[in-house]
């Protein structure tokens, strides 16, 4: 006679009855949390404001080497003593909520910006070394929520 062999498992409580993760915001932005398209929205995947420019700005400089700690109130503070600044702002990470480190600042007037970029380059920030430097049109990237046809 054959005996078969007998597998235990063991599981604990916790862990027993855990509910797979959802996406809180299911049509926000048209993503769900793996970056597939979200196929309960028709709308096409919407761009965060202010973090695509179509054309060149002269009186936008990019910042990076932020400290993590760094908001944008922060960033915009740092930035006053050059000139009126009419956006400042630190881009977070849309998953995790946590500051990328870098970021943009506006200003009004061009020559304000470029007074930034020359004092403010390779500057001691809360013990990180920032650069900045004209900020540039971002390039086209290939959708990545789009499912391949080749």
């Amino acid at each position: 006679m054959r005996s078969l062999p007998v597998l235990f498992l063991a599981v604990t409580a916790a862990s027993a009855f855990v509910p797979p993760l959802k996406n809180p915001f299911p049509a926000l932005f048209g993503i769900s949390p793996c970056n597939l398209p979200c196929i309960a929205s028709s709308r096409p995947v919407a761009r965060f404001a202010g973090l695509s420019m179509q054309e060149l700005d002269p009186n936008k400089c990019f910042v990076s080497g932020l400290p993590w700690a760094l908001t944008s109130e922060d960033l915009r503070d740092l930035f006053a003593e050059f000139g009126a600044i009419q956006d400042a702002n630190v881009v977070y990470d849309r998953e995790t909520g946590r500051s990328r480190g870098f970021g943009f600042v506006t200003f009004a007037e061009s020559a304000d910006c470029e007074a930034a970029i020359t004092a403010m380059d390779k500057a001691n920030i809360g013990g990180r070394t920032v650069l900045v430097k004209q900020a540039n049109v971002r390039e086209a990237r290939p959708d990545r929520n789009r499912m391949r046809s080749d």
